[in-house]
């Protein structure tokens, strides 16, 4: 009976031993998954990732987390948040084992930019991540058309989804310069044919050409002036054919005149109307005072010529004449053509003489778009003062060349030239 109970005891004791050791055993961590191996959420958007810890009953039950950058994305206790758009990679780590999420962040919204080129400024619009974009009012801009939006060199489709920030670029193109050709009376015995846009040379290049529409003027740039100007220059000192960037405040330096349609075309074709030529055609031809008129032609205002035959286009008008006021804003008053009406209106002959202003003082620039000179190849000496030179005169409430209308040699004034027929 002793011994019986001596057994029992020893039993029980190895029983509470064993079983003490099993309350104190660890369960390690054999397995982690995630509920999700990818996705994509927005920036500011917080989901969360579900763990599944194998076994069920490891011992330790808690999951570290850490991102690859938080820039992108953060997470805390399993919930993640999107910081701005890339990729990055959650890690949950439970013991000695790991899962991996990759995470792609999208903006909520997308910014589009629209750059103009120079032209009219267009507001920026911010959309909704996988919206579409509204297509803006066409921008503007002087003397040239808008041709449309680009991603990179790609017309821009509005109905394509923004998944990011993007720029779009305006496109332009300028209009053909579609002047025919049509004669003039310079005098009660000749003809002549205008040069399709004013006179222009460029400096470094030394080359001479005449400008690719006849609205077209060089502006403030030409207080660039200099043999080393890399650029176009459209105002010129009198008689300045050798030398078209010789800037003299000398009168004495525009002695001797160079006809500068000795410059182009092989130096025959093309030369500078005289004091008595650029008279006949404002007064002297036949209708002369029906055949000229100041305007503004695509925002650019000066005085337009027609031929001896003109025959108006259809669906324009014509005002001769000049205006009742003095000021950029009368010209219009006047006539006043879009690029596209002005092309009729030159593919039927006519002249634009643009007001480009005047050089004064060697280089600076005075009254570009308010008025405007074209010299003449004769100069005042019978006048007793060598150091002026006559030029036609444009303003927006007179256009005429008379025995007052010569001007210093030392001016930078525009050059139109003529092709006798």
């Amino acid at each position: 009976m002793k011994k019986l109970l001596l057994y029992s005891l020893i039993a029980l004791t190895l029983l509470a031993v064993y079983s003490c050791k099993d309350d104190d055993e660890t369960i390690a961590v054999s397995g982690l998954t995630l509920d999700k191996t990818s996705m994509t959420i927005k920036t500011g958007e917080t989901i969360p990732l579900k763990t599944t810890i194998t076994p069920y009953n490891a011992t330790n039950q808690l999951v570290s987390w850490t991102t690859s950058d938080s820039t992108i994305a953060k997470v805390s206790y399993g919930m993640v948040s999107g910081v701005k758009a890339g990729v990055a990679t959650i890690i949950g780590k439970a013991g000695d084992q790991t899962a991996k999420c990759e995470v792609t962040v999208i903006p909520a919204f997308c910014k589009v930019t629209f750059d103009s080129d120079g032209g009219s400024k267009v507001v920026a619009q911010t959309v909704e991540y996988g919206s579409t974009v509204s297509k803006p009012d066409p921008p503007t801009k002087a003397n040239i058309y808008f041709k449309g939006w680009y991603l990179e060199d790609k017309e821009y489709d509005f109905s394509t989804a923004v998944t990011s920030d993007i720029t779009l670029k305006a496109h332009w193109w300028i209009p053909d310069n579609v002047y025919e050709e049509k004669a003039f009376s310079v005098s009660a015995t000749k003809k002549v044919y205008f040069s399709s846009g004013n006179l222009q040379y460029h400096c470094k290049n030394k080359l001479w050409r005449f400008a690719p529409l006849q609205y077209e003027c060089i502006g403030n740039d030409n207080e660039n002036i200099s043999d080393d100007y890399d650029g176009y220059i459209d105002l010129f000192g009198w008689g300045t054919g050798n030398n078209p960037t010789l800037a003299s405040d000398n009168y004495r330096d525009y002695a001797t005149f160079t006809d500068w349609g000795t410059k182009i075309d092989g130096g025959d074709v093309w030369e500078t109307p005289t004091f008595d030529e650029w008279v006949y055609l404002i007064t002297g031809r036949e209708n002369a005072t029906e055949k000229y008129g100041v305007a503004e032609v695509a925002g650019v205002r000066g005085v337009i010529l027609l031929p001896d035959d003109w025959k108006l286009p259809a669906g324009l008008s014509f005002n001769s004449g000049v205006a009742s006021g003095f000021s950029e804003e009368y010209y219009k008053t006047v006539n006043n053509y879009s690029s596209l009406e002005w092309q009729k209106m030159e593919s039927a002959g006519a002249v634009f003489l643009p007001a480009a202003g005047h050089r004064m003082y060697g280089t600076k620039m005075f009254n570009f778009g308010e008025l405007g000179h074209c010299w003449s190849s004769t100069g005042a000496e019978l006048h007793n003062v060598p150091e002026y030179a006559f030029s036609v005169h444009i303003y927006s409430n007179s256009f005429e060349i008379a025995n007052f209308n010569f001007t210093s040699r030392i001016s930078g004034q525009s050059v139109r030239l003529v092709r006798p027929l």
